[in-house]
């Protein structure tokens, strides 16, 4: 009677086991998705950061007054 109850006893922490397992795969599956997704969204902001960088600089060799052109243009009229 004790080795029966032992293999049921088994049997159940099998069962809870495989449930667990899949449990663990399908949350890894969902991390992976979230990094690769959160991944894009960060490319997606660097993208948006560097345009505008390269806007100013494009706007520079125009002929356009750039940031660095305008504080260079305040020194010289404050000099005396």
């Amino acid at each position: 009677m004790a080795m029966e109850k032992v293999k049921q006893e088994l049997e159940s922490v099998k069962a809870t086991l495989s449930c667990t397992q899949q449990s663990l795969a399908e949350k890894e599956t969902h991390v992976t998705n979230l990094r690769a997704e959160r991944r894009k969204h960060l490319e997606e902001v660097l993208e948006m950061n560097i345009l505008p960088q390269s806007n100013n600089h494009r706007a520079t060799y125009d002929g356009n007054l750039s940031p660095e052109g305008l504080q260079s243009d305040k020194k010289r009229s404050f000099r005396f």
